[in-house]
């Protein structure tokens, strides 16, 4: 009984549907033209003008877009990855290889995993940085005896009375300076 009387509901409302669904054109007024639509009055102007197609456009692609990403997110597997803190130990008889000092590496003679002898070049160091570094102590060595031997003429100088004698510092300098170049 119940369920009849449900099922007697459903049927009228199907009906009553059709019904409306088949006379719904009978209801549109006819199309009005831009020039009769221009000179309606504001309110009915936004009522009557058909809205503008970016924004079914815009919904259908949003819709699409989020569909598109539902279904992605059900059926698509990504990879689980787990970052955490910590050390690996080899258990290998491997070493790790440091500089005493840091230079740039010119060549690298080995592949990693291969087997080594002792004394067998691995890398080769360019020596550009420390032969720089080398003229440049040397200089700042030799810039420091000159001002040694110009203390010890001054010393001299005072404890005699007389003037300094330079002779020996400009013996020095001509020297380096042949050398230099």
């Amino acid at each position: 009984m119940k369920y009849q009387v449900v099922g007697e509901l459903l049927t009228k409302y199907r009906q009553i549907f059709a019904a409306a669904w088949q006379i719904r054109k009978q209801q549109d007024l006819p199309p009005k033209s831009a020039d009769e639509l221009a000179f309606l009055p504001a309110a009915l102007e936004l009522q009557e003008n058909p809205p503008h197609p970016a924004a079914r456009i815009t919904l259908w692609a949003l819709l699409a877009f989020i569909l598109i990403a539902l279904a992605w997110a059900c059926l698509g597997k990504i990879d689980i990855v787990a970052v955490a803190p910590g050390r690996l130990i080899v258990s290998d008889r491997s070493k790790t290889i440091q500089p005493l000092e840091a230079g740039v590496v010119k060549s690298i003679h080995v592949q990693d995993g291969q087997m080594v002898q002792a004394g067998q070049l691995l890398i080769e160091l360019d020596a550009t940085v420390s032969g720089a570094e080398n003229t440049k102590q040397q200089t700042n060595l030799h810039d420091a005896e000159l001002n040694a031997l110009r203390a010890k003429a001054l010393l001299a100088a005072l404890e005699s009375g007389q003037l300094p004698v330079y002779s020996h510092v400009y013996c020095v300098l001509d020297n380096y300076l042949v050398g230099v170049t």
